[in-house]
């Protein structure tokens, strides 16, 4: 898991048999899958897709989307190998922890077999998702759900990034 100043995200290998990213999220490529690994964040769609930046953030952004106004996605994102650092902590999953936080993400997609809202290229792309995003369901209380669904030690209350990474260390 791998988190900076304001959000979260579940780090895992692209190439995955247990879990079978390649067929649960295929609008994302990676030319060779040991390489790569998947970052899987859920989240307000317009934050993800329509403000690049923090500094772009209006009040009536923040409105919106804490009154759950917009549709909420899965951002799914290939990225390089996690280094060790202050922004990720590996998580100690046994198989049933591992495959519990699996189902757990794929429980948090709309449908089986959709196709991504919007893939901006091959290594990032947006699934609708489940819920409404707000001030008691935040991108990183989804991923301290995600951590009490696999069994680890989480925070109960995690609207901030923090919330979810202080309790792993």
């Amino acid at each position: 898991m791998c988190a900076d100043d304001v959000h979260a995200d579940f780090v895992f290998p692209a190439h995955d048999e247990i879990a079978r990213w390649d067929e649960t999220f295929p609008d994302i490529r990676v030319v060779n899958a040991s390489d790569y690994y998947l970052a899987i964040g859920w989240g307000d769609l317009m934050f993800f897709t329509e403000l690049p930046t923090w500094g772009e953030v209006r009040p009536r952004h923040v409105y919106a989307a804490f009154n759950g106004q917009n549709d909420v996605a899965l951002r799914v994102l290939a990225v390089g190998r996690p280094r060790a650092s202050e922004g990720c902590v590996p998580l100690q999953l046994d198989n049933d922890g591992r495959e519990a936080l699996i189902a757990y993400i794929k429980r948090s997609l709309k449908g089986e077999d959709q196709a991504a809202v919007r893939a901006p290229s091959y290594v990032e792309a947006y699934y609708l998702a489940n819920r409404r995003y707000g001030p008691f369901h935040t991108c990183n209380q989804w991923i301290a759900d995600g951590l009490g669904a696999a069994g680890i030690r989480h925070a109960w209350f995690a609207p901030f990034s923090f919330g979810v990474t202080w309790p792993l260390r």
